[in-house]
């Protein structure tokens, strides 16, 4: 598989432009495919990219085949302009963006040269990532990550001059998939501004092993606006034989970032407040002390409810900065949550009722996009 936001890397950003505002890092691409005719459950392949130019599509067939391509797992859509089609709608870009489905336009890039990057990509067979940082570097932090033993630990301390209960931190970056530029500015970055420090790769994640001696807010000031765009995620501090736990912090750290979509580039463990409740509180034992049956059944029956209603949450209850986020009326909005009082027997004005719904619908969010604990 071909991660898709690498595979668009690898061309100029002058040729693609991304039409829906959506994470691709951890989109992957099985296969590319040209699209012949739009019957999709007869030919496609999930996880495959989709290339066409829409040709003799009506805007309502168009959003049929965005529909369906999302339903049936493909990896994307790229949509090539051309004397027919010189610009993409904007009602089916809107439509794309709502069903968080993958949406790229491309200038002067043809076919064949997607699908030969595509099969490139596919067959390298060396991480690009491992031959940056090194196969030791890997090894060590494998075994730190996911042992508690001190002597599966000693080896770590040695290289960086540390005892098993000096206290350190762990970092990472939120997403698995960036350009050779990024890592190698993001290496040399690190390996400058830090004394005692290791950074690899594990299951396809670059980790930051920090010696926590050292003020690294200050230096993570130094490295972050060389590499905007990018949210980096810290551990609290702990002990080398509790790296695993914190490990752990900040694999559900990357699941707040996916849901939360912070501003902040820096996303520190010790900071987050109520967030630190999801982190570490077995899901169980949350999902056993409130009733949540009703959210339960509306979010996987009426989806577009519950989203709506997280979208009314995550606007500060401001109805038209929540219905723009959703690319609806304020009016439709408003239908939409009077129908959520209706179906749960709630009153979106009372200040508990409101307090339950946000944490437990959020709680539930955070659950679907595989939280772990």
């Amino acid at each position: 598989m071909v991660n898709l936001q690498a595979l668009l890397e690898a061309f100029s950003k002058q040729y693609y432009i991304r039409l829906t505002n959506i994470d691709l890092s951890n989109v992957q691409v099985t296969e590319v495919m040209v699209m012949a005719t739009p019957d999709v459950k007869n030919w496609l392949i999930p996880g495959e990219l989709v290339l066409t130019s829409l040709f003799g599509l009506t805007i309502d067939q168009q959003k049929r085949l965005v529909n369906q391509l999302k339903r049936e797992g493909a990896a994307g859509l790229i949509i090539k302009t051309n004397a027919y089609l010189k610009q993409v709608p904007s009602e089916l870009i809107k439509f794309g963006q709502a069903l968080q489905f993958p949406l790229i336009q491309i200038q002067q890039l043809t076919y064949r040269s997607i699908i030969d990057c595509f099969n490139r990509l596919k067959m390298q067979p060396v991480s690009v990532k491992e031959t940056l940082f090194g196969i030791e570097a890997e090894q060590l932090l494998t075994a730190a990550l996911n042992n508690h033993r001190p002597s599966q630990l000693e080896p770590l301390a040695v290289k960086l001059d540390l005892k098993i209960h000096d206290p350190v931190r762990l970092m990472t970056l939120s997403r698995s998939h960036h350009s050779i530029e990024t890592l190698r500015r993001l290496q040399w970055l690190v390996k400058s501004n830090f004394q005692r420090v290791l950074i690899g790769v594990v299951d396809q994640y670059i980790y930051v092993l920090i010696a926590d001696q050292i003020d690294f807010q200050v230096v993570l000031g130094k490295i972050v606006p060389e590499l905007p765009n990018e949210h980096f995620l810290v551990s609290s501090a702990g002990m080398l034989n509790q790296l695993p736990s914190r490990r752990h912090q900040l694999t559900n750290l990357r699941h707040l970032v996916i849901e939360s979509k912070p501003k902040a580039a820096v996303i520190v463990y010790d900071e987050l407040g109520i967030d630190q409740l999801f982190v570490n509180i077995d899901p169980k034992i949350i999902s056993q002390a409130l009733p949540m049956a009703q959210l339960i059944t509306l979010q996987q029956k009426s989806p577009e409810l519950f989203k709506s209603l997280r979208a009314y949450f995550q606007a500060n209850l401001n109805l038209t900065k929540a219905a723009k986020a959703l690319f609806v009326h304020p009016k439709s909005l408003s239908y939409r949550l009077h129908k959520i009082e209706d179906l749960l027997k709630i009153d979106l004005t009372d200040p508990k009722q409101l307090l339950y719904l946000n944490f437990v619908s959020y709680f539930l969010t955070l659950y679907s996009h595989k939280f772990k604990n």
